[in-house]
Formats: C-alpha cells, sequence, structure tokens
C-alpha cells in the first residue's frame, strides 16, 4: 500500500512539474476522463462478468486506490488551473489599469486640445475685430477722398470764376499765367487721381486678399469642427470599450468563482469517498481477521456513513443559464467590433479627407506666397512712381515759386493801370486758397498712403496669424492622428483579451464536461459499491466456515504485506544512502570550490611576484641609468671647469701685455673701512678723463678697480686683478 501510494505522489509531482497551463490543461482533463470512462467500463464488465463473492478484495483495494489516485491527479489539475485562471485574472487587471491610465492620458489631451481651440476661437474673434476696424478706415478713407474731391471742383470753379474776371476787366498776361498755373495744378491733379486709383486697386486687391484669408480661415474652423466630431466619437469608442472591458472581467470572476465552486464540491466528495473507503477498508479487515462467527452486525454496521450524492441538477441548469447568456454577450460584443471595424473604415475615410485638405491647404499657402509676393512687388512700384511724381511736383512748385516774382509786378502794373487794387488782392487771396488747397490735398493724398502702409502691415499680420493658426491645426491633427493610433492599439489588446476569455471558456467548457463524467463514474462506483455492501453485510449476518481456499488467500495476502515491508525498508535504506551520497557531492564540490579559489590566489599570487621582479629590474635598470647620468654630470662639470680655466688664462694673457699706468687716487677710507671689505664690488661710477685722454678711453667700457682706478674692458679681467692689486 506505502508502495503504490509513494507511486502516486512521484506521478502527481511529475505531473505538476510538467504541466503546462496554456497547452496541456485541457489534454490532461480528457486524459483524466477518458481514464475515468475506461476505469467505470472495466468495473461495469468485471461486475457484470463476475459476481460480488467472485471478486476478490486484493482487487476491490487495488481499484479503490487506483480511485484514490486519479482523484488526487484531478485535484490536482483542478489546483493547477485555478492558478493559471488567477495568473489570467491578474493580468486582465493589470491591463484595465493600463488602459485606464491611457484613457486619463487621453482625457488630458483633449482637454488641452479643448483649451486651444477656445484660444483660436478667441484669435479668430480678434481678427474680426480688425477687419471691421480696418473697413471702417478703408469707409473714412473713402469719405477723405469725396471731399479732397469735393474741394477740387469747388478750386476749379473758383479758377473759372477768377479767369472770367480778368477777361472781362482786359488782362492778358495773368491769364496766361492762370493758365499755365492751371495746367500745372490740372497735371498735379491728374497725378493725384492717378495716384488714389492705383490705391483704390491695391486696396481692392487687398479686399479680396482679405476675403480670401476668411474663405481659408472658415476652411480651417470647418477642420476643427470634424475633428471635433471625431474626436467625440473617438471617446464614445473609448466608452464603449471600456464598457466591454468591465463585462469581460465580470465574465472572469464568475468563472473563477464557478470553477472555484467546482473545487470546493470535488474536494468535499473526495473527502466523503475517501472516509468512506477507509472506513470499509476497516470492516473488511476485521471481518478477514475475525475467527469468530457470533459477531452481531450491530458492531459493523454501526459507525458506516452511507454517503449521498448531492442533487447537481440545479448547479448545472444554472451553468447552462450562464453559458446561453456568455453566448449572447458573445454575439453582442461581436456586433461591437463590427461596429468598431465601421467605425475604424469611416476613420481611415476622414483621414483620407484630411489628407486632401492638407494637400488644399499647401496650394492655398502657395498661392498666398504668389499673391504676397505680387504685392511686395506692385508696393515696390507704387512707391517708385509715388517717390518720382512728388519730386515732379515740387520741382514744378520750385518753377512757379521762382518765376512768379517777375510776372506778377509786371501783371500788378498792367492792372493798377487797368482797374482798382481791390480786385487784385482779391485775386491774389482766391489764388493763394487754390494753393493751399492744392497743399492739403497733397497732405491728405500722403495721409492716404500712411494709412495704406498701415494697412499692409495689418494684413501682414493677419497672413502670420493664419500661418500660426495652420500650424496649430497640423498639431490638432497630428494628436487626432495619435489618439486613432491608440484606439487601434487598445483595440487590439481587447481582440487579445477576447481571445483569453474565449480559451478560458472553452477550458471550462471542457473542466464542466470531465465533472459531469466524473459525476457519472462517481454514480457507477458507488452503486458498485454499495452492492458490495450490503454481500458483505449478507456475509456477515449469515457466516461461513473460513475455507481453505480463504485461508491460503489471506496468508498470500499477508506474504505480500510483509514483502512490501520489507521492500519499504529497503527503499528507505536507499534513500538514506542517496542522501549521503548528496550531503557528500556538496561537500566534494565544496571542495573543488575550494581548490579552484586556492588556484586563483595562486595565479594571483605568481602574477603579483612577476610584477614585483619586473618592477625591481626596472628599478635597476634606472638606477643604472641614474649613475650613467651622473658620471656625465661629472664629466661635463670636468669640461666646464677646464674651459672656464682657459678662459681665464687667455684673458690674463690679454691684459698682461696691455696694463695700463697705474693712477694713484686718493684713497676712500669708506671703501677700506672694514675687515671683511667686498673685493668683487662692482664700481659702476666712471671715472671722468681730461680732455686730452678722451679720444683713447672711448673704447674702453667704464669699469675701473676701486683701489687703483684702472680701468677694465669686462668684469671678468676685474675680477681677475682686484685680487692681485689687494696682495700687492
Amino acid at each position: 500500500m506505502q508502495e503504490k501510494f509513494s507511486g502516486v505522489q512521484e506521478s502527481s509531482s511529475n505531473s505538476t512539474t510538467s504541466f503546462n497551463p496554456y497547452f496541456n490543461d485541457s489534454s490532461s482533463v480528457k486524459n483524466m476522463a477518458m481514464a475515468s470512462q475506461e476505469s467505470s467500463k472495466e468495473l461495469k464488465m468485471s461486475a457484470s462478468s463476475y459476481s460480488m463473492t467472485d471478486i476478490s478484495l486484493e482487487q476491490a483495494v487495488f481499484r479503490l486506490h487506483e480511485i484514490e489516485n486519479e482523484n488526487l491527479a484531478l485535484r490536482d489539475s483542478l489546483r493547477q488551473n485555478n492558478a493559471v485562471v488567477k495568473k489570467q485574472y491578474e493580468a486582465v487587471s493589470e491591463w484595465r489599469k493600463r488602459e485606464m491610465e491611457k484613457f486619463e492620458q487621453t482625457k488630458a489631451l483633449i482637454t488641452a486640445l479643448r483649451a486651444e481651440i477656445q484660444d483660436l476661437q478667441e484669435k479668430l474673434l480678434a481678427k474680426d475685430e480688425n477687419e471691421k476696424s480696418l473697413i471702417e478706415r478703408l469707409e473714412a478713407v473713402e469719405e477723405e477722398k469725396a471731399k479732397v474731391q469735393r474741394q477740387k471742383a469747388i478750386s476749379d470753379q473758383r479758377m473759372l470764376n477768377v479767369c472770367r474776371l480778368a477777361e472781362e476787366q482786359g488782362i492778358k498776361g495773368f491769364k496766361e499765367d492762370l493758365d499755365i498755373d492751371r495746367d500745372i495744378i490740372y497735371v498735379s491733379e491728374l497725378d493725384k487721381e492717378a495716384t488714389i486709383s492705383k490705391l483704390e486697386e491695391e486696396i481692392s486687391s487687398k479686399e479680396d486678399s482679405i476675403s480670401q484669408l476668411k474663405s481659408i480661415i472658415q476652411k480651417l474652423e470647418a477642420d476643427l469642427a470634424h475633428s471635433h466630431e471625431q474626436t467625440k466619437l473617438l471617446l464614445e469608442d473609448m466608452k464603449s470599450q471600456q464598457k466591454l472591458k468591465e463585462t469581460m472581467e465580470e465574465e472572469n470572476r464568475n468563472l473563477t468563482k464557478q470553477i472555484m465552486d467546482s473545487e470546493q464540491k470535488l474536494h468535499q466528495q473526495m473527502q466523503s469517498v475517501i472516509a468512506s473507503t477507509r472506513k470499509e477498508m476497516q470492516v473488511e479487515k476485521g471481518l478477514s481477521n475475525s475467527t469468530n462467527t457470533t459477531q452481531p452486525s450491530s458492531e459493523v454496521n454501526g459507525d458506516p456513513t452511507f454517503f449521498s450524492f448531492p442533487d447537481n441538477m440545479e448547479d448545472l441548469m444554472h451553468i447552462a443559464k450562464s453559458l446561453e447568456a456568455k453566448q449572447q454577450e458573445e454575439i453582442k460584443q461581436k456586433d461591437l467590433i463590427s461596429k468598431v471595424e465601421k467605425s475604424n473604415e469611416e476613420k481611415q475615410h476622414l483621414l483620407q479627407e484630411v489628407e486632401r485638405l492638407k494637400t488644399e491647404v499647401q496650394d492655398l499657402t502657395a498661392k498666398v506666397n504668389n499673391l504676397q509676393a505680387q504685392l511686395i512687388e506692385e508696393r515696390a512700384k507704387n512707391r517708385e512712381t509715388t517717390d518720382k511724381m512728388s519730386m515732379e511736383y515740387e520741382q514744378k512748385l520750385m518753377a512757379m515759386a521762382k518765376n512768379k516774382p517777375d510776372s506778377k509786378a509786371s501783371h500788378i502794373y498792367d492792372f493798377q493801370a487797368a482797374s482798382n487794387t481791390d480786385d487784385s488782392s482779391a485775386l491774389r487771396s482766391q489764388v493763394l486758397s487754390l494753393l493751399k488747397e492744392v497743399y492739403d490735398a497733397q497732405n491728405k493724398c500722403s495721409a492716404a498712403i500712411q494709412a495704406n502702409t498701415l494697412k499692409d502691415t495689418r494684413i501682414v499680420e493677419l497672413e502670420n496669424l493664419n500661418e500660426a493658426l495652420r500650424q496649430e491645426g497640423a498639431k490638432y491633427r497630428q494628436s487626432t492622428t495619435d489618439l486613432i493610433q491608440q484606439l487601434r492599439s487598445i483595440n487590439h489588446q481587447s481582440e487579445k483579451a477576447q481571445a483569453e476569455n474565449m480559451s478560458v471558456k472553452k477550458q471550462y467548457s471542457m473542466l464542466q464536461e470531465s465533472f459531469s463524467k466524473l459525476v457519472t463514474d462517481y454514480k457507477e462506483l458507488q452503486e458498485t459499491f454499495e452492492s458490495y455492501r450490503t454481500q458483505t453485510e449478507r456475509q456477515a449476518r449469515y457466516p461461513r466456515q473460513p475455507t481453505r481456499e480463504t485461508m491460503e488467500e489471506i496468508n498470500r495476502l499477508t506474504a505480500q504485506v510483509i514483502a512490501a515491508d520489507e521492500a519499504i525498508a529497503y527503499r528507505d535504506e536507499q534513500i538514506a544512502q542517496l542522501r549521503a551520497e548528496i550531503a557528500s557531492n556538496s561537500f566534494s564540490e565544496e571542495i573543488h570550490l575550494l581548490k579552484f579559489q586556492a588556484d586563483l590566489f595562486k595565479s594571483d599570487f605568481a602574477a603579483e611576484r612577476e610584477a614585483r621582479t619586473k618592477l625591481a629590474e626596472e628599478k635597476s635598470k634606472l638606477q643604472e641609468e641614474m649613475e650613467q647620468l651622473r658620471e656625465l654630470n661629472r664629466t661635463l662639470r670636468e669640461e666646464l671647469d677646464a674651459y672656464n680655466q682657459r678662459q681665464i688664462r687667455d684673458i690674463q694673457r690679454r691684459f698682461d701685455d696691455s696694463e695700463r699706468q697705474r693712477r694713484t687716487p686718493p684713497l676712500n677710507t669708506n671703501r677700506l673701512s672694514g675687515a671683511g671689505w667686498n673685493v668683487f664690488q662692482e664700481s659702476q661710477v666712471p671715472v671722468v678723463p681730461r680732455q686730452d685722454e678722451d679720444d683713447e678711453l672711448k673704447s674702453f667700457p667704464q669699469y675701473d678697480c676701486p683701489k687703483c682706478s684702472t680701468l677694465f674692458p669686462d668684469i671678468d679681467s676685474l675680477q681677475l686683478h682686484v685680487p692681485d692689486c689687494i696682495d700687492n
């Protein structure tokens, strides 16, 4: 018996070590179910072929042990399946956390995008206000233009009146001058009208460009609204996917609960089976060992507990209903997946439309750039023409100012001779007023030009704002593409989770089938066991004398038990030997490790020794090099000393022949005051020679002896002379 239980434990441990939860669960469960079916078939065959009296106790005990082993294997497989389900549940929970984090990130992005959209809307409102202000300015310029035209008509009428008065009074030269002035004024007015027309054309072109920019801004707003709709759809998809996740998590929880309940039921049933089999084995042993035939049946039937299999029809119906609900949920999930695929297709179409809009925006930007270049060229041309016209106008005015005095003098003289002075003063005042009006018109024209430049700058600012809006729209589109990619990844992960859920459902269905088969086998075994119990009770009520065959069988069983005990003892001895061998092997492994460490230390010591020897050799080499350098230094010093002595000898030879007459000046007491007088003191105070000796002393430097005041060409000769002079 112990051998069989040890073999069962070894097989269960091997099965647990070689168990793969993702691939071998279903196969192990199928094998167990097949084994239980075969065992039930064998029991049926044995029950049908043999009667209960023909079945031996050994066969019954062996069969019970097989059933126990199968139950243990099933328990191990259920535990492993539960561990796999727990792992899958943990993975699903981690995935849910990640998805929640991603959802929060997308939420933050959407809030940021909403804030950016609000900023863009505010900018658009500011642009509308600026456009309104520009339109108001244009209206003011048009009003000023109308005023200038009115003033021009009034000035023309006044000029005509002046000409008529001059003709009536018979003035000739004044008429010619007035005609010239009128021609000049007319030419200047024509130039002004041309400039005003050009300015109007520029303003119209700028208004067209502003309208184009407005249309582009409207398109961008439409794109933004479209992107808003896309984000809303994406959020709805996210919510639906989150709901799917929640439903899947609930299904996984229900599955885990059902698996735990089934495991508990199996555990309870197995415990009851084991208890009942133990009690029946005790009863059988008592019957086989008892030789007294007068035992009461109450002792046999006192303790046995008749096991009744619980009715699991309600649980099975509940499981069937849950499976139907799961199938309906799977159908709903498939519908949702199809909807998600349709939404993905719509998103792809939207992306294509966005790309098309991008191309259109690029074309529009190119057109705007071309228009900007044309505007710049036209502005340059207009500026050149205005500069030329202003120069010509100023030149004409200067010529008029120069020519006016002489003509006025002659005309005034004629006019005084012909008419009164009051009319001439009135005409002069009218002419001056006309000139003032011309100057005012010129000033207004310059003001209109300045307003035009301001409008140009404003248009440039609007174009820059348009470019900024385009860049922001591009960023927003990029963020939408990122969100789409994130949703695709989330869909992929949800599909993976659905596949895992399907695999778990398949495993659960297979376990349920195996459980139902085990239940049927258990019922059959219970029936056979009850029949065997009734037969044993009958035998106990109507005992028989043990026959010779039964005694032989009992002896054979006792011999088998003794042999099994001996085998167990032999195995225990083998286990002890193996443990001792394992300990010795561990000790030998420690010895190998210590030897390896010793070899490492030895190699390190040898390497250190080699390094020390190398260092000693290098040190000796360095010492030899130092000695060589010292010898070289000594030789160099000796050579230097010899060179110095030679130089001293040469100097002595040179100055022994060229000694001069010594002068004996009065000795300075301060110089010879101490016994430690510095012999090598250098007197840099030159001796003042006489006028007769100036030519002789020009070639010598200013070095002299402190005692005899003789001159020397250099310091070396002075240092050689001083000790001899002091000794003498």
